[in-house]
């Protein structure tokens, strides 16, 4: 459990991330959406889904309304999310 104690390293976050932080066909919001999960797990070295709907993720929306149409984008990033969650398992 080191990586919850300290963070996971900001190169594999943004590698685990870098289909979307690189996605030009994601608005400005979406964008800043995916570098703040990216800040928050470098930060504490995951993230409870439960979060993004709070502040400072929720701001433009809950996950639905922001990723309207782009659903599958957002079960991308979700899916991501739970895969670098699962590394914390024993």
């Amino acid at each position: 459990m080191v990586s919850k104690t300290v963070g996971l390293d900001s190169k594999a976050a943004n590698e685990a991330f870098s289909e979307f932080l690189s996605d030009e066909n994601l608005n400005v919001n979406q964008m800043e959406f995916v570098r703040r999960i990216v800040n928050h797990i470098i930060k504490n070295g995951s993230l409870d889904k439960k979060v993004l709907n709070e502040h400072p993720f929720n701001k433009s929306g809950n996950v639905i309304k922001l990723f309207d149409g782009k659903i599958d984008t957002a079960k991308k990033i979700i899916s991501i999310i739970d895969k670098l969650n699962g590394r914390l398992t024993i």
